[in-house]
């Protein structure tokens, strides 16, 4: 059995083209304006995670440890604490 169908065919007027020729054009102007929105917010992204997460000026020795006794140059205490006692 064979199907049939029939389509109305719909012409489409030039002021219907023209319409959607304008609003393909808004669009259009939308998406850059868009993706250069998206662009300057990465930048702005990246640029935080780099002040969070990136390298700071904090200077450690190479092996990666700091040291507990940094303000004394010799490594151990001259004065023992007081206890308050």
């Amino acid at each position: 059995m064979i199907l049939s169908l029939k389509v109305k065919q719909r012409t489409v007027t030039q002021l219907e083209i023209d319409e959607l020729r304008k609003e393909n054009a808004e669009l259009r102007a939308l998406v850059a304006k868009q993706a250069k929105q998206i662009e300057l917010l990465q930048e702005q992204v990246n640029y935080l995670m780099s002040k969070l997460y990136g390298k700071s000026s904090e200077q450690t020795p190479e092996d990666g440890q700091t040291s507990l006794f940094e303000d004394d140059e010799n490594g151990v205490f001259e004065q023992p604490e007081s206890t308050g006692e």
